[in-house]
């Protein structure tokens, strides 16, 4: 079959890449044909430009090399994903909307793209969800946009990334939605391997993975966190965003950020796929506290809520490992429940078609 998928795919992120990728090969393993629905929602080369202005503005201007190679090495991955112009939709035959914020209808990149709710999709085509997240939405931001909502009801079968989406969702549609797990987590620790740069990150390494938003806030944490490190001979690798107390601040691409999650001996993070990936990669993890409610699902939904730093246990969760085996004992139902989703529709498409 043909498969579109509706989600953001490009822009500064590893994680959007990496999950819209993880989606695709899931599919195109079991001998289907995917696409990549192309919109305006993220525009790569924009962003570029703000972020060097705001740079300028906070007098760090040194920043703006960072910037430029990070906008190139994740333009070059992008353009691996193939994508399907919106003019010719008809010639689908199913699509699946997530995974990702595409529901998080508070965000102006997003309400403003009709697409991701289910609208300027020929009917012919049967439109699905997954892994979508509303993330800091509440039902009540969806009530200037019924039209929206509608887009989501016209779906044959919903799913989400969390429990936060599910109830809002579920609230707004009348509907009766399933929590899934993030694509990323389709896919086993041996296909990412297979995925990372075989260059070696040598040393002891520390992976931030931050976009440092709520630096101010985690000041106390952070300097607690860095001297632990330090003391210990560790250094910090920061790949999201330059950071005044990373070691190194690397502009990397997809593949050499899967070789420092493989390579790193601890990850600091505040994001959703930061979280993500130390798991999947089974390393040692501290999660700074952060406003952001696909976290605090996350963190809930897999029971890592003692893994988010104080002031009090920054030593403690530098120096001790989570219990890997309970978490995948956490993850496994709803991997399974989730690849029985997926399966179950390829499987009725495939009749009907």
């Amino acid at each position: 079959m043909k498969i579109g998928i509706v989600t953001i795919y490009r822009g500064t992120n590893y994680g959007a890449f990496l999950q819209a990728n993880a989606l695709r090969r899931y599919l195109a393993d079991r001998g289907h044909d995917v696409f990549f629905v192309k919109h305006r929602a993220r525009k790569p080369f924009l962003a570029l430009g703000k972020r060097s202005i705001e740079a300028c503005m906070h007098m760090k201007p040194g920043n703006i090399p960072f910037y430029i190679q990070q906008y190139r090495e994740l333009n070059r991955y992008g353009k691996v994903l193939k994508e399907i112009e919106m003019s010719k939709l008809s010639k689908l035959d199913m699509a699946f909307y997530g995974s990702d914020e595409i529901w998080n209808i508070k965000r102006k990149r997003i309400h403003k793209f009709p697409v991701f709710f289910g609208l300027k999709m020929p009917e012919r085509v049967h439109k699905y969800s997954y892994a979508p997240s509303v993330n800091n939405s509440d039902e009540g931001e969806f009530s200037p946009y019924p039209d929206c909502v509608e887009g989501i009801k016209s779906m044959k079968r919903i799913s989400v990334r969390d429990e936060i989406s599910k109830w809002v969702i579920d609230t707004v549609t009348g509907q009766d939605s399933l929590v899934v797990v993030d694509p990323t987590l389709l896919q086993k620790k041996s296909y990412y391997d297979k995925v990372a740069s075989k260059e070696k990150f040598e040393g002891k390494n520390v992976l931030i993975y931050s976009y440092g938003k709520e630096e101010k806030q985690q000041k106390n944490i952070i300097n607690k966190l860095s001297k632990c490190g330090r003391d210990g001979g560790f250094k910090f690798i920061s790949i999201l965003e330059p950071l005044g107390w990373a070691d190194r601040n690397l502009p990397v691409n997809p593949k050499q950020m899967l070789a420092l999650y493989r390579d790193s001996e601890f990850v600091v993070t505040d994001t959703f796929h930061g979280i993500i990936f130390s798991l999947i990669y089974r390393k040692p993890f501290a999660i700074l506290p952060v406003s952001s409610n696909k976290v605090d699902a996350l963190a809930k939904m897999f029971g890592l809520q003692d893994r988010i730093l104080t002031e009090a246990n920054v030593e403690e969760l530098f120096n001790t490992a989570p219990d890997f085996d309970a978490i995948e004992k956490k993850i496994a139902p709803y991997r399974e429940a989730s690849e029985e989703y997926i399966n179950d529709i390829l499987r009725d498409e495939h009749r009907i078609i």
